[in-house]
């Protein structure tokens, strides 16, 4: 493998990045819908962020209802008292509450800013950690009508702290306001505001429409009752909640009120909508194949576990319309229910499939989309959370719900239902609980002494003989583990692994070799520190086996322990599964360590990696060269394959609906963190094809540019990535080479690269840490 300075050969490909970009986009999974900003935003990049003390002005009648039209702001700050004064085209004696069309708890009216008090886009909502706000919120209760009043008899005005989506309000602000000056000022405290925190300001009218001003995006806020707020109280079946109104562009889109009903294990969902049209447009000119151009959504949390299904959720309920390859762009008028479809999802960590069919009724004239479906193990006391959402030339959606996580509660411990394990320890497991013997725990014992750790496990058998490398086993994957994962603090998180384990090597792949457990080289035994989902290896360790006993002994100093950590064990054989004794499946740290080693090299930006040919893989995932360059923050990265053909098979049988089946990725570390984004990678740079339900089995043939889709993703949440924008994908079998150009947020010269080619037929090769032999050398 070599390496060397690569700064001039992609020019050319960059150049034409910034000219044309084709439209590719990776599907969105139900669960990774992207929002665009408002057009109106500018970004603080090119324009001075605006900070308490500053006054700012904004142009005038930009939008038509004068008591929004903001014409200049003026702050000030006293402590961490934060005064704000809204300058207006025309604040008139008295405003119309309540007005007819509104659905009942929608905020009518909104004067606010929005606080970055850290000056941290992470922190917070989007940056945002609280509101300063004067608003009226419309009440139809019984009796109520539409009534013309002073201003200062219907707003209120509050501090809310800012979680990820949601509000709690912490305390009352003041409000006064002025007709003679055209003004309306707020006064509230801010905790940890100082002078360098940053503002955005915003003004609402759910019939005018909205105006703001700062160099942030505008912050989209939800005060009204479907919040969490500080207790964290989640929508059950059978509640009504309301949304706010004109918070979607689309009023298909605009929630206005979700009710629910429950009977057994049939819920009905029904979704009051701004306007429902007689007919929509499907499959609209510029929206691609295997995209979801639309979905209405319920997502079921059946058993309020957050550990379970996919961020807790366990099932969606959803209406949806994804764009056919024959229907590409016919751009047909036809009603809702005509169109759409209606499916039960399951939903797990990173994947969703169709369980079954659900019903859909649409009613223009109520302005509802109604789905009732079954959900398995649902209850009264089940958590909801609703979702639309338009994919068109914008982006448009719209949410209510939230569950606990969302709002900053901690996650549950993991024996936070069965009893710890510490060392000294012996546990008994079932018998022959997994089919293969040499991984079928009956007993363990433990021992410490200082901070060494002794662990036997008694199995079913241990035979004198095991198979490696088998036929099948992809390269690079782990075939044999047999583990414990120590908690040395007692904090609910492991720190430290002790392991024996067997990686199938590329050289050894398919060689179906056999040999003794204990034979020298076979078995890796290692301790290792965890971090996130990978780990960093720290330690050799010993082990010895016993055909004999049926036992493997491993024995490991780990830093720190004592006789209260708590213990997890784990055995795996890649073809017949995983037995697991202990509060929680311990992770698995990747062959590929999140770090490179001090004699191994990192890869960054503007560097071509030379690697050697596997005749084991397949010939259009095995990577012969790496090409990089950036240019301010676009990236580029050029797949070289040892033979690209001018099509390959796609929808194959055995690959399931929502598979992503092929793809050529890059990973990038802006950092060089491991404990930021997702295992260390705050974006990912990507090419794929993932199967849908109406090509599963297909077995089509064609061309590869026809079926990538293309982007660029952000990390979320620690645990996977949301789709950032569109990026640039171009296929040329006859260099054999696959093209990616996407904008990377912050990406400089020190970012840390690793590429990765994945076919799910054929295995995945990866490419991260360069040999020591070429560390920091160019050539």
């Amino acid at each position: 493998m070599k390496i060397r300075v690569f700064a001039q050969f992609l020019v050319f490909v960059l150049l034409m990045a910034s000219v044309s970009r084709p439209a590719f986009a990776e599907s969105p999974q139900p669960n990774q819908h992207p929002i665009a900003p408002d057009d109106k935003s500018s970004q603080c990049e090119s324009l001075a962020a605006v900070t308490p003390g500053d006054t700012v002005t904004d142009d005038v009648s930009d939008v038509s209802a004068a008591h929004i039209d903001i014409t200049e702001i003026n702050t000030s700050l006293s402590g961490e008292t934060l005064t704000v004064v809204f300058h207006l085209r025309d604040l008139p004696e008295s405003l119309a509450f309540d007005r007819t069309g509104l659905a009942k708890d929608t905020i009518e009216y909104r004067w606010e800013v929005a606080i970055d008090v850290d000056s941290d886009r992470e922190t917070g909502d989007r940056g945002f950690e609280y509101l300063l706000s004067a608003y009226h919120i419309t009440d139809l209760s019984e009796g109520r009508n539409e009534l013309t009043a002073p201003i200062g008899e219907f707003v209120e005005a509050s501090t809310w702290e800012v979680h990820p989506m949601s509000f709690s309000s912490i305390e009352d602000a003041s409000v006064e306001i002025s007709t003679e000056a055209d003004t309306i000022t707020l006064t509230g405290q801010i905790p940890g505001i100082t002078s360098e925190s940053r503002l955005t300001f915003e003004t609402f009218d759910a019939q005018n429409g909205i105006d703001h001003v700062s160099c942030l995006a505008p912050f989209r806020t939800y005060l009204g009752p479907m919040q969490c707020g500080s207790g964290g109280v989640a929508i059950t079946p059978g509640q009504t909640v309301a949304d706010e109104s004109g918070d979607a562009k689309q009023g298909y889109i605009d929630i206005i009120e979700v009710s629910s009903s429950l009977s057994g294990e049939t819920l009905t969902v029904v979704f009051h909508l701004r306007d429902v049209p007689e007919t929509l447009t499907f499959n609209r000119s510029g929206i691609l194949e295997n995209l979801m151009e639309y979905s209405w959504e319920a997502l079921i949390n059946v058993d309020n576990d957050m550990e379970n299904g996919d961020g807790g959720y366990d099932y969606l309920l959803s209406a949806y319309h994804i764009v056919r390859l024959a229907d590409k762009g016919n751009n047909s008028e036809v009603p809702i229910e005509d169109q759409a479809e209606a499916s039960i999802w399951t939903m797990e960590p990173g994947r969703i499939m169709a369980q079954e069919d659900a019903s859909l009724e649409v009613s223009a004239e109520a302005d509802t989309i109604t789905l009732t479906g079954t959900v398995p193990g649902i209850t009264s006391e089940s958590r909801l959370s609703f979702r639309t959402y338009d994919y068109g030339l914008a982006h448009d959606s719209d949410s209510v719900g939230c569950l606990p996580s969302m709002v900053g509660d901690p996650a549950p411990t993991p024996c936070s239902s069965v009893e710890a394990l510490a060392p000294g320890d012996t546990v008994t497991d079932d018998v022959s609980d997994v089919s293969a013997a040499h991984i079928d725990i009956t007993e363990i014992n433990t021992s410490l002494a200082g901070e060494t750790l002794t662990v036997v496990f008694h199995l079913r058998e241990v035979p004198e003989t095991l198979t490696f490398d088998r036929t099948g086993v992809p390269d690079n994957a782990l075939e044999y583990n047999w583990e414990v994962a120590i908690d040395v603090d007692g904090s609910g998180g492991y720190e430290y692994t002790l392991a024996a384990r067997h990686y199938v090597y590329p050289d050894d792949s398919g060689s179906d070799r056999v040999a003794s457990i204990a034979t020298r080289g076979i078995v890796q035994v290692n301790t290792w520190e965890r971090r996130l989902k990978s780990g960093t290896l720290l330690a050799d360790a010993s082990m010895e086996v016993s055909t004999q006993n049926k036992t493997i002994t491993l024995s490991g100093d780990i830093p720190g322990i004592t006789a209260a950590s708590r213990l997890a064990f784990e055995t795996y054989d890649y073809f017949d599964g995983s037995d697991v004794v202990g509060c929680q499946t311990p992770l698995r740290p990747s062959r590929f360590s999140n770090a490179c080693t001090p004699v191994e090299g990192v890869i960054v930006p503007g560097e071509t990696v030379i690697a050697g040919v596997s005749d084991d893989l397949a010939a259009h995932i095995d990577i012969t060269e790496v090409s990089t360059a950036l240019a301010g923050e676009t990236l580029a990265v050029i797949f070289r394959l040892r033979d690209l053909p001018q099509s390959l098979v796609f929808d194959r049988t055995g690959v399931d609906r929502r598979v992503v089946e092929y793809y050529w990725k890059v990973l990038i570390d802006l950092d060089r963190n491991p404990e930021t984004g997702t295992d260390g990678f705050e974006y990912a740079l990507s090419a794929s094809h993932a199967v849908q339900s109406h090509s599963e089995g297909s077995n089509a043939a064609a061309s590869i540019g026809s079926k990538l889709q293309a982007g660029t993703w952000k990390t979320h949440g620690g645990d996977g990535y949301m789709q950032h924008e569109e990026a640039t994908v171009v296929v040329s079998a006859d260099a054999n080479t696959i093209t990616l150009v996407g904008n990377i947020p912050g990406i400089t010269p020190d970012a840390r690269l690793e590429f990765e080619t994945h076919d799910v037929l054929q295995g995945t090769e990866r490419i991260g840490c360069l040999p020591s032999s070429f560390s920091g050398h160019a050539e």
